[in-house]
């Protein structure tokens, strides 16, 4: 999958279910509702929040991956992956629009976050089309970036060329505890 690292990291988190939705913050007793913020009707799983709730229903209605009865979006995260990694493939879905899907979900997020941070609804159709343009963006500079590494040389390739290993330790402590880390 082609797409920047904190996009990567975020569906890693989806898929093992360490995001900060609302049923998984009440387990943690981080909070009690466990109602979806965006629509109240049901538990905010991270499903529910990236799939199911309206709002991401019409997200995914709008953008250019099908939606397939029975199959994409189902009550099952794993299978909705496997569908937008996968299966989505087989049925002749174009690259162009899988290649769109790690956006599509970050925004979902993002506009999720908006709502309840901030009280701002953020429609279907706008999170669809700054999901294409980031998306576009990110693509294009992936194509641009090489050019520039040939001609630039910056302070991180300094470092890296170095044939000595790198320690890359922290550590922290409070004065008059006995507790610290490292």
């Amino acid at each position: 999958m082609k797409a920047p690292r904190k996009i990567k990291h975020f569906l890693w988190q989806c898929l093992s279910d360490c995001i900060a939705t609302c049923r998984r913050l009440a387990d943690r007793h981080c909070g009690r509702e466990r109602l979806c913020p965006r629509c109240g009707n049901e538990e905010e799983t991270v499903n529910h929040c990236l799939f199911r709730c309206p709002p991401a229903l019409q997200t995914w209605a709008l953008s250019d991956i099908p939606s397939s009865p029975g199959a994409f979006p189902s009550d099952s995260l794993v299978d909705n992956f496997d569908y937008l990694l996968l299966r989505a493939k087989t049925i002749g879905t174009p690259t162009s629009a899988l290649g769109r899907f790690p956006w599509i979900l970050w925004f979902i997020w993002k506009a999720r976050n908006e709502k309840i941070f901030n009280g701002k609804d953020i429609l279907p159709p706008d999170i669809v089309c700054h999901a294409n343009r980031e998306e576009e963006e990110w693509r294009v500079a992936q194509i641009l970036s090489p050019h520039k590494a040939q001609t630039t040389t910056t302070s991180t390739d300094v470092l890296n060329e170095s044939p000595l290993p790198r320690c890359q330790v922290d550590a922290f402590w409070v004065t008059n505890s006995n507790v610290f880390g490292g």
